[in-house]
């Protein structure tokens, strides 16, 4: 991509340095500050500036000029300049954007590093800095960025006071060096030099250095004194020399057409020779101008495609002081308006409303800040957007309602709820002439106010209202861009207060026909974030979350967009890959976003994030780190609102419950339901309500899964009414109440198998692992029950350890002959290598779940080797039998014993004793007559599918032992079939 160009603007471009004489011994001391921040000081007329310039033009050094006035006092504007003059170089420099006003300093840091991240910088020459106001943010923000300067970079910053406290602590770490006015006064050798452009010969030598002697070396009093040939007597002071010398000699003593050329150009701050030449109306202006700052005569000459020229401060005060006493009012307002006119067609039209605003031209300026301010707020510059606009009569802005409009959004960040005032008198005049676009546009601001900074959500049902009658009578908003805000305002007023209304399907499908469909890139991507978070949190369309991110990317936003959306796509991922079970892919989306964050300065929002992050944690299995994340998302807690602090002791309980701690578990979510309810959010009261319920007794549990699956229902949450069935599901099997269990199991997994989740958040790993045994027990949603198993790697329970259709790691057959799968590959004996491995793991199946110990498994392995060498065979077969299964968790070796995990290998003959004694205790106890033929029906079908091999030597008498328990188990229950028959099957 081509770089952006730098536009010629006067304002970034050096004086022309033909009228300026060389100051070697400055100019020596001057290229002795590489890697340093200079600091010129000096009065008005000092030759700060020319100094500067001659410096750059004589040594041809390149650089990046700014000259600043007080509107760079807002920091939007002073780095929109900075970067404007910093484009077309190699690593462009970032956008100031809203979100930068919040830490304008961490925005600088960061502007800093890119404008200085290529080789061999240009210098940076700041201007008359102290045209910056005193209170301005500037002055901490550009002493935070000028810390990233590297060795070798120059700054250097003109003006009439000291550096700032912002600035002067860089002094005392030696970065910031002031070159000070008594450096600046003229020696007698550039006295003589400069006289020699006044026509001055050797002859006059001792006159010129009385003159110098005279004037202290002040370099405009030098000119003054040279051009009235001394005869000044410097008795007052030097400001009323000026203005004196500058009535007499100048204006008095000047043609008709200089003069009026000076009068009607000095309301402009820059004045390029056209436009120079229609105001005054007289056909030599350009030449005029040109001859003043040929002669350094305080009239400085910028390059560019267009001559634009500058006068000196001291001489456009005192040209201004005699405009506004010489020209008839009626000329004053004129011409002002004429310049105006002409500037408002810059980029930058911010001259052209401090001209309008001075000639009292309130509609001319109120149209062009109506045309211009979406662009001023989107570059950061809400503040020119609020001076202009409040600089006209409060009658004026205070009865227009795009005037309130855009002074509301100016307000947006700083003052919200002001903003907020002003957003509702607009709606009131907008809908009281009919105006659909701004009816819209204030609605929509509204809402957004009210949900950022209510701490109870619930008058939003009136918002809601408000938008469906303002909908009925409109029907829709008629330009894209307002449509888009509109949209983004209902969906996120919804998802927050009424996520379950029907009518939040109709405003998705508006979103997503505008983020696939409109002209405009940012409205597309506008869409598609605020969709993705909608879809993704709480897995409510998790394909459609999947379409986007396929779709879209970070990198696909255009131009700045308030609230930065990259972080909220980076939270709606994250949302995306927790609930889809990939704890890696969430964890990194979430840093990502925490990442922007820091880089915005913007930390109001990190607690979404660290949220996710925590949960991310948890289902990698990591409870420490998910601790530590909601730790420093609490810290600011205290500040926040009802919502989010719901949000975060929410969060706790689930971490807390994980860690063990049941008790704080409880006292969390019972505070985050509190704070959900108060705060008007049913989403978060039904998730808390989950949170708490899962914690407590399995009686008051029961109770709460109900209400919560009831609030999940009617919020249009699925994932909650999924994770309540399979919540009642765990309370079941703790009751031993298996037909219930099944039930909750059914229509939990139902849903959750729908939604597309890859875990449930609210359940112990263990409980999860119980819940899908026993789906893969009953057949109930056996592909997806066993998907879970594998995504979140669940360890079976007791009761799952018996079941084949669990997907093992390693499954070892032993009933009929011998195999090994592992992950459904079988393993097969045929060489060397693997022989003995496969021989140790027949003999550990051979001595059951309880292992052996180590000298009796390397006495049965190598009977004929002596200890120390069995034992050696022994640990390297060990080795082997662990890489041949896949785990070093396959095989445990602890305290002297060496025995199969039954966690993660599955044997046949295993599981058959496990239900051979189940099946045996419960005719001992005699259980009833259902739960005996359920267990018979099982064995039955272990043994049709398992057919017993006695050849084995090893394994043929366990075989034997174990068939005729099998049919001693089956005869006692035909037997009690027989004596019992009117027992009541239960």
């Amino acid at each position: 991509m081509a770089h952006e160009r730098a536009p010629k603007l006067a304002k970034l471009q050096p004086p022309v340095a033909t009228a300026l004489v060389p100051r070697p011994r400055l100019f020596r001391r001057l290229d002795r500050s590489r890697g340093r921040v200079v600091w010129v000081l000096g009065s008005p007329g000092a030759g700060k500036t020319a100094l500067v310039a001659s410096w750059l033009a004589q040594r041809k050094r390149p650089a990046l000029w700014m000259h600043l006035d007080e509107g760079d006092s807002d920091v939007a504007t002073f780095f929109h300049y900075l970067r404007l003059a910093a484009n077309g170089r190699k690593g462009k420099a970032p956008t100031f954007e809203r979100e930068h006003l919040v830490s304008p300093a961490l925005f600088a840091r960061r502007f800093f590093r890119a404008l200085y991240a290529a080789p061999n910088p240009p210098v940076l020459v700041l201007d008359d800095y102290h045209a910056i106001r005193a209170d301005s943010p500037v002055h901490a923000a550009l002493g935070e960025g000028l810390e990233e300067i590297p060795k070798g970079a120059e700054v250097v910053i003109t003006s009439r006071a000291s550096p700032p406290p912002g600035l002067a602590r860089l002094q005392v770490g030696g970065v910031l060096e002031v070159l000070a006015g008594e450096e600046l006064a003229l020696d007698s050798r550039e006295a003589v030099a400069l006289s020699r452009r006044w026509g001055y010969g050797p002859r006059d030598r001792s006159a010129v250095l009385e003159l110098h002697a005279r004037c202290a070396g002040w370099v405009a009093g030098m000119v003054l004194l040279l051009a009235r040939r001394g005869r000044d007597e410097a008795a007052r002071g030097w400001e009323d020399a000026m203005f004196g010398y500058f009535a007499e000699e100048v204006l008095q003593r000047s043609a008709p057409a200089v003069r009026k050329v000076l009068l009607e150009t000095a309301f402009l701050a820059r004045v390029p020779s056209a436009l120079a030449a229609e105001l005054s109306g007289v056909e030599q202006t350009g030449e005029i101008l040109a001859d003043l700052a040929r002669r350094g005569y305080f009239v400085a000459r910028h390059g560019g495609t267009e001559p634009t020229y500058e006068f000196h401060a001291l001489f456009r005060a005192f040209l201004r002081r005699r405009a506004e006493e010489e020209l008839p009012p009626e000329r004053q307002r004129l011409v002002r308006v004429v310049a105006a006119r002409r500037l408002a067609q810059a980029e930058d039209p911010t001259e052209a409303f401090d001209l309008f605003l001075a000639a009292g031209a309130w509609d001319e300026a109120a149209k062009l800040i109506i045309s211009r301010a979406p662009q001023l707020i989107d570059q950061g510059r809400s503040e020119t957007v609020s001076r202009v606009i409040q600089g006209l009569p409060e009658e004026r802005w205070g009865r227009d309602p795009w005037l309130l409009l855009w002074l509301a959004m100016a307000g947006l960040i700083r003052e919200p709820s002001r903003a907020r005032e002003h957003a509702e008198r607009a709606l009131e005049l907008f809908e009281a002439t009919g105006d659909a676009t701004g009816t819209y546009g204030a609605l929509a601001l509204i809402g957004t106010t009210r949900q950022a900074e209510a701490d109870d959500l619930a008058p939003l049902d009136g918002w809601l209202r408000k938008l469906a009658e303002v909908r009925h009578r409109y029907e829709d908003v008629p330009y894209t861009k307002p449509r888009s805000f509109v949209v983004s305002a209902a969906l996120r007023v919804l998802y927050a207060r009424q996520p379950g209304n029907p009518w939040t399907r109709q405003w998705e499908e508006r979103a997503l026909e505008l983020a696939l469909g409109s002209e405009d890139a940012q409205t597309r991507w506008e869409m598609a974030v605020t969709l993705l978070v909608g879809s993704a949190r709480w897995a409510r369309d998790l394909p459609r979350a999947r379409m986007l991110t396929g779709m879209f990317r970070p990198q696909h936003a255009v131009g700045p967009v308030w609230p930065p959306r990259s972080f909220w796509w980076h939270f709606g991922c994250a949302s995306m890959y927790l609930h889809q079970g990939a704890s890696a892919a969430a964890r990194k989306e979430a840093e990502q976003g925490l990442a922007v964050s820091a880089e915005k300065g913007f930390h109001d929002w990190d607690p979404h994030l660290l949220v996710l992050r925590a949960f991310a944690e948890l289902l990698a299995g990591d409870v420490d780190a998910a601790r530590a994340a909601i730790g420093q998302a609490t810290e600011p807690m205290h500040r926040s609102h009802r919502g989010i602090r719901s949000m975060l002791l929410h969060a706790a309980s689930v971490v807390a419950r994980r860690a063990g701690d049941v008790a704080l578990a409880q006292e969390h979510a019972r505070r985050a339901v509190e704070l959900a309810r108060g705060a008007g959010m049913p989403l978060e009261e039904a998730t808390g309500l989950l949170a708490l319920a899962v914690a407590e007794s399995p009686g008051t549990a029961a109770r709460r899964l109900e209400q919560a699956c009831e609030l999940g229902r009617r919020c249009g949450c699925r994932l909650v009414e999924a994770a309540a069935q399979l919540g009642l599901a765990v309370g079941a099997l703790r009751r031993d109440d298996e037909a219930a269990a099944l039930e909750g199991v059914r229509e939990g997994l139902r849903i959750a198998c729908e939604l597309g989740v890859g875990h449930v958040l609210w359940l112990l790993p263990e409980e999860l692992a119980d819940v899908c045994g026993l789906a893969l027990q009953h057949g109930v949603e056996p592909e997806y029950a066993a998907a879970l198993i594998r995504t979140l790697q669940l360890a079976p329970g007791e009761g799952a350890r018996e079941l084949d259709a669990w997907p093992w790691p390693v499954r070892t057959e032993a009933l009929r002959g011998f195999t090994v799968q592992r992950e459904e590959a079988l393993l097969v004996a045929g060489r060397k290598t693997q022989k003995k491995p496969l021989e140790m793991l027949r003999c550990l199946v051979a001595q059951g779940a309880g292992g052996a110990a180590q000298e009796t498994l390397a006495e049965a392995l190598w009977p004929d080797a002596d200890v120390d060498a069995a034992m050696r065979a022994l640990n390297t077969t060990l080795y082997r039998l662990r890489k041949l299964l896949g785990s070093t968790e396959a095989v445990l070796q602890r305290e002297g014993r060496i025995a199969l995990n039954p966690r993660l290998v599955y044997v046949d003959l295993w599981a058959l004793r496990r239900l051979l004694d189940r099946t045996e205790a419960a005719q001992r106890r005699r259980a009833p007559l259902g739960q005996l033929d359920a267990l018979r029906a099982r064995l039955e079908r272990f043994v049709r599918n398992e057919r017993v091999d006695e050849a084995d030597p090893l394994l043929g008498e366990l075989r034997a032992r174990l068939e005729q328990r099998i049919e001693r188990c089956l005869t006692a229950a035909v037997a009690a079939e027989r004596e019992q028959p009117a027992r009541a099957r239960g």
